[in-house]
């Protein structure tokens, strides 16, 4: 399999290209946080940050916005020490939880099936 990788000027990965998928290409922030990613063999990903720069999602999506209409959503939250303190993941937004883990600084703790909200 070939590879071929652009880079910004910032050093950032803004397009893969690989002989079996095809092309990714790539969007970050001003911070160099990715924001976008752009397959021609997938279903495009969006990603948010929280203002301390931990990713606080990643989901299916046409608008770079987690609202109604988008679809493999995983959410991320933080601690005050910016430690992961849960996963939730969702097929569709607003959609019933698939996984719910709540993490401890040390350990991980799968609840399922998720409690009622």
């Amino acid at each position: 399999m070939d590879h071929d990788w652009t880079y910004s000027s910032a050093n950032e990965i803004t397009q893969h290209i690989n002989s079996i998928d095809g092309t990714a290409g790539y969007t970050s922030d001003d911070l160099g946080q990715l924001t976008w990613a752009d397959y021609d063999y997938q279903t495009d990903e969006s990603y948010t940050y929280d203002d301390n720069g931990n990713r606080t999602a990643k989901f299916v999506d046409t608008d770079g916005v987690l609202d109604a209409g988008d679809t493999d959503i995983t959410t991320y939250t933080w601690d005050y020490r910016n430690r992961l303190t849960g996963v939730v993941q969702m097929a569709t937004y607003g959609g019933a939880v698939a996984i719910l883990l709540e993490c401890a600084p040390a350990s991980f703790t799968t609840i399922w099936p998720p409690a009622a909200a």
